[in-house]
């Protein structure tokens, strides 16, 4: 078993998200609701409306790691803004898509990757990963490495928002 230091599944009927790896970090609810109606795995998804929801946890490695998860996206064609699927402080990494539909990786506060896919599909779900191994910042989208870029990274630990960039603004839908 990899030596997984937070884990979320999603999978609550309400309230706070557990942590599944054991190292007890769940993820507070601000929010958010919990449903079967759109469910990929297991008995729930999480629901975010872009009103400020928000799943956040205080602790986050962001020097080697892998983040990935199941998205699917409510609208289709994103006409402003920006959505955050997952943020961290000074976008350091943060994961969001934009008006072009590209999912874009942020690091250090800049535009580190952006997707050669558009995901403009609110019909079917999406597989999203961002790993770091120390030198290289890589997006897969759909299980195929999409774009990569060099990065060192840091290894500090940050606080870690799910559906928002963490003010409350550009919310994930």
């Amino acid at each position: 078993q990899p030596d997984w230091w937070m884990l979320w599944h999603l999978n609550e009927t309400s309230g706070n998200a557990s942590d599944s790896s054991g190292s007890g970090n769940t993820l507070s609810n601000s929010g958010v609701t919990f449903s079967s109606a759109t469910k990929l795995l297991g008995a729930n998804s999480a629901y975010f409306n872009a009103s400020a929801d928000r799943l956040y946890s205080p602790l986050f490695s962001t020097g080697v790691f892998t983040m990935e998860g199941w998205v699917r996206f409510a609208v289709a064609d994103l006409t402003s803004g920006t959505e955050y699927i997952l943020a961290m402080p000074t976008d350091d990494p943060s994961v969001t898509r934009d008006t072009s539909e590209r999912i874009v990786v942020y690091r250090d506060g800049a535009i580190g990757i952006t997707s050669n896919a558009t995901l403009n599909d609110n019909t079917a779900w999406h597989h999203i990963a961002v790993t770091a191994d120390g030198t290289t910042l890589r997006l897969y989208i759909d299980g195929n490495l999409d774009n990569s870029v060099a990065w060192s990274g840091s290894t500090s630990f940050a606080a870690v928002n799910l559906g928002d960039n963490g003010s409350g603004a550009d919310n994930f839908t």
